[in-house]
């Protein structure tokens, strides 16, 4: 059963790079039924993130909400700091080498 899963999603993948080659964009190709199975299947124990709305299997799941949870609820550092820091020398044409 996996194999033939594979084996429809490598042949969608290669429906899918004729097409584009052929100029279909890509939002006008439909995966096979067999393909779409396939991805249901290896993809339906995923949860998503409550913070970013990715999703992850369980195990990288566990890893990334805390982090997530952390990175995303972070202030953003204040504007012009970066900006004034290798940015002006390059427009005042001054460099340390």
């Amino acid at each position: 059963a996996e194999s033939n899963a594979f084996r429809a999603m490598v042949r969608d993948a290669r429906r899918m790079t004729v097409a584009e080659k052929a100029g279909v964009p890509l939002r006008d190709i439909q995966p096979s039924r067999a393909a779409q199975d396939a991805y249901d299947l290896e993809t339906s124990d995923f949860r998503q993130c409550p913070h970013c709305g990715r999703t992850f299997n369980p195990k990288a799941w566990e890893r990334h909400v805390p982090h997530c949870a952390k990175t995303r609820n972070r202030p953003k550092p204040p504007p012009g700091r970066r900006a004034l820091g290798r940015g002006a020398a390059r427009r005042t044409g001054s460099m340390n080498f």
